[in-house]
């Protein structure tokens, strides 16, 4: 059982990355969540198109149109066929920018 810290319901109100450590409640999305933003923090070229997705299981980050997976197995990164997975919502590393500011 998992409290769920970051809600998609309530995107406008998602945390900042200070305040995502502060919070200190790490579920699936919020994890995401933290992966994008050291992504966007630390300025990567190689890895700028970042989606936080949303499936049937799992909220997964998809690099490069979903080429790479990272929050699906802890410490991996995966290269399999993101086609395969049934997304629900998504959000782009470019909509969370603006909590940087």
């Amino acid at each position: 059982m998992v409290n769920r810290c970051v809600r998609w319901n309530e995107v406008d109100f998602w945390p900042d990355p200070w305040e995502l450590l502060t919070n200190s409640g790490y579920c699936d999305l919020a994890r995401a969540l933290g992966i994008v933003y050291t992504f966007i923090m630390l300025d990567n070229i190689l890895y700028k198109n970042l989606e936080i997705a949303e499936t049937d299981q799992d909220n997964l980050v998809l690099i490069d149109s979903g080429k790479y997976i990272l929050n699906w197995a802890p410490g991996e990164m995966l290269n399999i066929d993101s086609n395969a997975i049934n997304i629900s919502k998504s959000i782009n590393s470019d909509a969370l920018r603006s909590f940087l500011n």
